[in-house]
């Protein structure tokens, strides 16, 4: 979403996203579909690349196939199963890959395996064979799961951090841990209120004006609406 985006305030005038996965699991966020689509993109949805059709040297467009599923190889590579004889032909002057990004870890050993320190927020220890390592080495986050959210990222590299002074201070990770110092000043407990379940949305741009421009799409809550918020969701005083 983001390359289609971007293409569209480079000037493109006609654009279509092709992805193997349907609408409903594609490896996008629903809202930034939707804001490719009110911003003109078009979505081929299950859909695979057979061939790219090329004359005099230019390309004119490819070949391809509707995805009736999608499978997994003996090295968890994605094979997607596509529909005999439903090949058709979509014309482009240009076709962008746009494949994402995994980190690349080839540098470590191939013999070392990883233990689980904390699976809900994706930490690893790894461990070689051979000699002793002096310092352990730990993995969380993005190269542990594949790409995810900046908070969660966020998350993860935090709980490495606490694993990693755990294995230095015990005593200290605990306070770290459950003894929070940034809590709000005592008020009395409420668990609910209607005000709380209405959500406050800053303005946005207008789609024919975003694609005209690189600024953020979405503007700032007005003070009133960032205190509405913060009332909404930040219950530190609550039982946590």
């Amino acid at each position: 979403m983001d390359v289609a985006r971007t293409a569209l305030r480079l000037g493109a005038e006609d654009l279509t996203v092709l992805c193997l996965e349907s609408r409903e699991t594609m490896p996008a966020f629903a809202w930034e579909v939707a804001d490719a689509e009110e911003e003109g993109a078009k979505l081929l949805p299950s859909t695979a690349v057979k061939r790219f059709l090329v004359d005099k040297g230019r390309l004119t467009g490819f070949e391809a196939l509707k995805v009736e599923r999608i499978g997994f190889d003996a090295k968890k590579r994605i094979v997607p199963h596509t529909v005999p004889g439903s090949e058709f032909e979509v014309r482009a002057d240009l076709v962008i890959m746009a494949i994402g990004s995994r980190a690349d870890l080839s540098f470590l050993p191939e013999e070392g395996k990883r233990v689980v320190l904390d699976a809900k927020h994706h930490v690893y220890r790894l461990q070689f064979k051979g000699n002793e390592i002096t310092i352990p080495v730990y993995a969380c986050g993005d190269c542990v799961r594949g790409p995810a959210t900046v908070v969660e990222a966020s998350a993860s590299g935090r709980e490495a951090g606490l694993n990693i002074y755990g294995a230095l201070r015990v005593e200290e990770v605990r306070k770290a841990r459950y003894h929070d110092g940034y809590r709000r000043r005592n008020e009395p407990q409420v668990s609910d209120s209607p005000s709380w379940r209405v959500r406050r949305h800053p303005d946005r741009l207008r789609p024919e004006a975003a694609r005209e421009t690189f600024d953020e799409v979405e503007r700032r809550l007005t003070d009133e609406a960032a205190r509405h918020e913060a009332e909404r969701c930040a219950r530190c005083n609550l039982c946590l």
